[in-house]
């Protein structure tokens, strides 16, 4: 808890949701939740896995998806996934109507 709440790391606002804080900043050991090294946590992946899933669970629930700031120009960001290098605001459509097997 003490690591992650480091005001060194996150600055005078830790308790504040900013997903954007480290943007541009290579981490290192600034963010360690799962430890490192020989003994890093051996859920890792496991937690990221389910945190991925749970998103797209999330996502395929809801009949569409808007963009909810068109002034905001989506630029791809090279990586292993791809991504917007300047956040995308998003809303989601009413869930669908479910059929009720009886």
């Amino acid at each position: 808890y003490a690591k992650l709440h480091d005001p060194r790391v996150w600055g005078d606002d830790v308790d504040v949701f900013r997903p954007d804080r480290f943007r541009g900043r290579r981490l290192g050991w600034d963010f360690v939740a799962f430890s490192g090294g020989p003994r890093i946590c051996p859920a890792q992946q496991q937690a990221i896995t389910q945190c991925m899933y749970l998103l797209v669970r999330l996502v395929r629930e809801f009949s569409s998806m808007e963009n909810r700031d068109p002034s905001v120009e989506f630029v791809e960001a090279m990586s292993l996934v791809s991504e917007s290098r300047n956040g995308v605001l998003v809303g989601l459509g009413e869930p669908p109507e479910r059929a009720v097997a009886i």
